[in-house]
């Protein structure tokens, strides 16, 4: 190129990429006018127009750069763009027929061709073409989305779920929408083959993902899909629950509704939340009150539990958790560590208490405990408490991972 048309074409370039496409243009007529043979000059020009609407000064610089290189795919491709903005749907066709005759392996001439077929209601063509675009690019989301809506048009509701299915499990929140409008109804999926475990299981997982962030809102939504999805996953009942505890705008009694359903379907820890937070009246039909030892061994002559299997048996795996990052604080171990209960607690169990934060922390800081609670014996068996349970969750907790 010229070295003064290399000037212009570059100030051309800078102008584009600032949106200024009026001063791009005239800094592109002046690199033409010096150097009327350069291909590039004359596609960086017609794009130019083509973003001012002067599609017919756009086909022309086409037209031009055709004659300079008429193997060129790329400009069949731009060919088509122009004829689409002209809405010469037919000839737009053509430039893409020709563009993808000569570079078949470009998933973006298929993704154009597509459109313009589906606008030409050649639906079948479109789809074979969306389908293309998958096989070039698997991640595409737009491919899938797009899918959906033709094979709902040709009566393929099955696949259309599927595919909206897919372009949801790669993030896309139009397929998430349409396929909870199209393929759920009433709770269930209309196509039960679609409601495999990998969905739900994708749903929980962004769910737990949105809870440890604090985004709640998003978190119970995300559970409720996982529900949806799979009506019998009980884990996902379990966690919306958890996530309506902590959120300030939905209710204990909500959350206490999932877990019971959770425990209905055999989960364990769901029960027990239930013993934590709720009116808890248990049901001996229901399945994990029959796994649950606590309730097996309620009515036993085997002695009471130590304060180590109380903590344990009544917090779940994710309660200790909870406590091991946020403390007692976090209001989640309430049964126990609450000004009514922290005292009773320490009075149960004296001894196993005493013994155990004696083996964890030195007299120097247990004497500070007392003297921080300026000689408050309540005060002083309260956070004995506090640290005693957030100690005996670490230990719990790294047993329970070994032992996995």
């Amino acid at each position: 190129m010229n070295e003064e048309a290399n000037t212009y074409y570059k100030l051309g370039l800078s102008k584009s990429e600032e949106g200024d496409y009026e001063g791009a243009l005239i800094s592109f007529n002046q690199a033409v006018e010096i150097d009327p043979e350069n291909l590039s000059l004359y596609l960086e020009r017609s794009d130019a127009k083509y973003f001012l609407d002067d599609f017919q000064g756009a086909l022309n610089d086409i037209t031009k750069a055709i004659e300079l290189d008429p193997k060129n795919a790329n400009i069949y491709h731009s060919l088509g763009l122009v004829k689409q903005g002209m809405s010469d749907l037919k000839g737009a066709l053509i430039a893409f027929n020709q563009a993808i005759e000569i570079h078949p392996e470009n998933h973006e001439y298929y993704s154009n061709r597509a459109s313009i077929r589906s606008k030409l209601n050649d639906k079948k063509g479109a789809v074979d073409d969306y389908e293309k675009v998958l096989e070039l690019c698997p991640g595409n989301i737009d491919a899938h989305l797009f899918l959906g809506f033709l094979k709902k048009d040709l009566g393929d509701m099955e696949s259309a779920c599927s595919n909206w299915k897919q372009g949801a499990d790669l993030g896309e929140r139009d397929c998430d929408e349409f396929f909870e409008d199209y393929c759920i109804q009433n709770g269930k999926l209309l196509f039960p083959d679609q409601a495999n475990q990998e969905c739900a299981e994708l749903y929980l997982q962004t769910g737990k993902t949105e809870y440890t962030y604090g985004d709640l809102s998003n978190a119970i939504k995300d559970f409720g899909k996982a529900i949806r999805v799979n009506p019998q996953y009980s884990e996902a009942y379990l966690q919306r629950g958890i996530a309506q505890l902590a959120d300030e705008y939905s209710s204990e009694t909500s959350a206490c509704q999932d877990w019971k359903k959770a425990a209905e379907l055999g989960n364990k820890d769901a029960v027990k939340l239930l013993k934590e937070h709720c009116d808890y009246k248990p049901d001996t039909n229901t399945a994990a009150e029959h796994l649950d030892p606590v309730y097996q061994d309620k009515n036993s002559k085997d002695p009471k539990l130590t304060a180590r299997e109380t903590i344990k048996e009544t917090y779940s795996l994710q309660v200790l958790e909870t406590i091991i990052e946020e403390g007692c604080f976090s209001g989640v171990a309430n049964k126990h560590a609450n000004d009514s209960q922290t005292v009773k607690f320490y009075d149960e169990y004296p001894d196993e208490i005493s013994e155990y934060i004696s083996d964890s922390l030195t007299s120097l800081e247990l004497t500070r405990t007392f003297e921080n609670n300026e000689g408050d014996l309540e005060g002083y068996k309260n956070d004995i408490v506090w640290t005693y349970i957030e100690l005996l969750a670490n230990e719990i907790v790294e047993e329970e991972k070994g032992n996995q």
